[in-house]
């Protein structure tokens, strides 16, 4: 899954590892529908199988290891551009990913460290995070927490909005190669998300906030898999990161101006 395996860049094909979403709102059904939106070709690998609505997830159920393992493999065959990875509900379904990416390494994946569902409602067990810290994040290209996922996977509560810079460490001690917190839900006027890179300094993107936006569901998910499309289309990390952003903020607009015509 190299350069070598690279398939072009008009239609970069995306595997797309996360858990369904019965309401429609997140999850894989945001994934699919984002990277054949920007003209890519998704395949997926599912983790899990939930049941929810828009304000209430209901019931999560992991699938069963021997399955995902053979999803997994069955994709990579045809050929991958880029992964994104959501909700990874159990250590070893996160193990199973990271031997996959051992056996078939990939230099352009995202991973959206999912812990709750935007519904309500804890997706994952307690000890997934510790071996997503370990041994997944040293194989990502970026990782996307938003604000409350930030506080959970550094441990600890921190301003992290006026200080994105005190958590990098943290991050970096477990092998992480990029991180985009992504502030979308701080109660300001301004949406900033900070990217954190080893070598390179601070960069913070801005974006005017739109009232309603923050109760689309599934914009996580939407944002990483863009920035994972943009990454198989050959760009750089900070120029994925920012189509990434203007996809999902076309998309908000959209969707705001369905809302407020029906």
């Amino acid at each position: 899954m190299g350069e070598g395996r690279f398939r072009g860049k008009l239609m970069p094909k995306v595997l797309l590892i996360g858990g369904t979403d019965s309401s429609g709102g997140a999850g894989l059904v945001a994934d699919i529908e984002t990277i054949i939106n920007l003209g890519g070709t998704p395949t997926i690998s599912i983790s899990s199988i939930t049941a929810q609505t828009n304000a209430e997830l209901r019931k999560s159920h992991a699938v069963e290891l021997e399955i995902f393992e053979e999803q997994l493999n069955t994709n990579v065959s045809t050929g991958i551009d880029a992964i994104k990875i959501g909700v990874l509900p159990t250590p070893e379904l996160t193990n199973a990913v990271v031997n996959f990416l051992k056996v078939h390494p990939c230099k352009k994946v995202v991973l959206d460290p999912v812990v709750y569902s935007s519904s309500g409602g804890l997706l994952v067990a307690e000890d997934t995070l510790d071996v997503m810290k370990k041994k997944l994040f040293p194989l990502c290209s970026l990782i996307t927490p938003n604000l409350e996922e930030t506080s959970i996977l550094i441990g600890r509560n921190s301003n992290i909005m006026n200080n994105p810079e005190d958590v990098s460490g943290i991050f970096f001690s477990h092998g992480a190669n990029a991180v985009l917190i992504k502030g979308g839900h701080a109660k300001e006027n301004i949406c900033k998300d900070f990217l954190i890179q080893k070598d390179n300094d601070l960069l913070v993107f801005k974006t005017e906030r739109k009232q309603g936006a923050t109760e689309i569901r599934g914009t996580g998910c939407r944002l990483a898999s863009a920035i994972a499309f943009f990454l198989a289309s050959g760009i750089s990390l900070n120029q994925a990161i920012e189509k990434g952003r203007h996809y999902l903020q076309s998309f908000m607009l959209g969707k705001l101006c369905l809302q407020n015509e029906s």
